[in-house]
């Protein structure tokens, strides 16, 4: 209480934890050095954290208010903590995301067991495991994937995040689930733009692999303290469809021409739900819903509408550096001979006058 939170080495050692993806815990008075922690963005690590610790009705209770330099729940409170009060000596554990913080002693082997469990469960297989079968795969993994392709300036964490959930949902591979889920949110993806991503992809990847990502993201959510108060409305206002869906006149005379005369489903459930709802829902900004949509396709190897789909990103923000980073990303999840058959489709839709026309409206 005394030296922590006035502790540049602790201030930093904290910050440098945090915005690296890890996990930071404390109990007791132990949040005390937590406190004053500031981000890289400026603002206090505790902001908007819901978090437990001792509280100022227990340090009544010891006696010991004209002892400690400052009542911790009020500090906490004061830099913007969401601070979850138990009754006095009661076992109280809070997690939000990767912070994980307890009342009192009593707290503390539930705070270990949130921990052990939260250190295990982010993979599903180890880097000791992948060693202990394949020394030269766990290299790969660690140097080049780790090391080296996640640190690539060409996309930024978060969107290279995007891009692997949905090359993961596309082709349902439900063994990396659960690190790369774990991962985006640690990146910036909130849990409000997870849950969208999964709803869109069900159009595109179909409703079982959608599924396949519940079934693996209700177990992250719960563990991260994610409710339904930061999921999207069901029923939100949508967005205006000449920003979502710029190309919408183009798609109207495709489908009419080519899917109508076969199959006046399929022509209805293109317009609604996918185009007149899906694409036009806020949960995503468009930039987002292009940026895991031409993803899920390269992924999956369905190129048919890549020029289609290229254009829209291309206006919606994601440039052809993105695309070309994201072809180098991809071929670690998707495969090198899809994502070479991929890049060759994209070199004639960059060479195609329709992506000059539609950068230039």
């Amino acid at each position: 209480m005394w030296d922590f939170p006035e502790s540049a080495a602790v201030r930093r050692v904290v910050r440098e934890i945090w915005e690296a993806g890890g996990i930071v815990s404390a109990v007791c008075h132990g949040p005390a050095a937590l406190v004053n922690v500031v981000l890289s963005d400026g603002n206090w690590l505790v902001s908007g954290k819901r978090m437990a610790a001792f509280t100022n009705e227990e340090e009544v209770e010891v006696k010991a208010t004209d002892i400690v330099p400052f009542l911790l729940e009020t500090a906490l409170k004061a830099h913007g903590a969401d601070h979850k009060a138990a009754p006095n000596w009661t076992a109280n554990v809070q997690v939000d995301g990767r912070l994980v913080t307890g009342q009192n002693p009593h707290s503390a082997a539930g705070v270990g067991e949130v921990l052990s469990h939260l250190l295990w469960s982010r993979s599903a297989v180890t880097p000791a495991q992948v060693r202990a079968v394949s020394p030269v795969l766990a290299k790969y993994s660690e140097a080049t994937i780790a090391g080296n392709l996640w640190k690539r300036p060409g996309l930024s964490p978060r969107d290279r995040s995007l891009a692997t959930v949905a090359a993961l949902i596309a082709r349902n591979q439900t063994t990396g689930m659960l690190h790369y889920f774990n991962l985006a949110l640690d990146n910036g993806v909130t849990a409000g733009e997870f849950s969208e991503t999964i709803a869109h992809l069900a159009f595109y990847a179909g409703w079982p692999n959608a599924f396949s990502a519940v079934s693996v993201a209700k177990d992250i959510f719960a563990e991260r303290g994610i409710e339904a108060d930061q999921l999207p409305l069901e029923s939100p206002k949508l967005l205006s469809i000449d920003k979502a869906v710029p190309d919408e006149s183009m798609r109207v005379s495709f489908i009419s021409q080519n899917v109508r005369p076969v199959s006046e489903a399929l022509e209805a459930y293109t317009a609604a739900p996918l185009y007149h709802e899906m694409w036009l829902r806020p949960g995503l900004t468009s930039r987002d819903r292009s940026l895991v949509t031409i993803s899920a396709l390269m992924a999956s190897g369905a190129t048919q509408f890549l020029l289609l789909y290229l254009q829209r990103a291309l206006v919606h923000g994601i440039t052809k550096e993105h695309v070309s980073e994201l072809l180098g990303h991809l071929a670690f999840y998707s495969g090198w001979p899809l994502l070479i058959s991929v890049a060759v489709v994209v070199k004639g839709v960059f060479e195609s006058s329709h992506v000059v026309e539609a950068v230039a409206r």
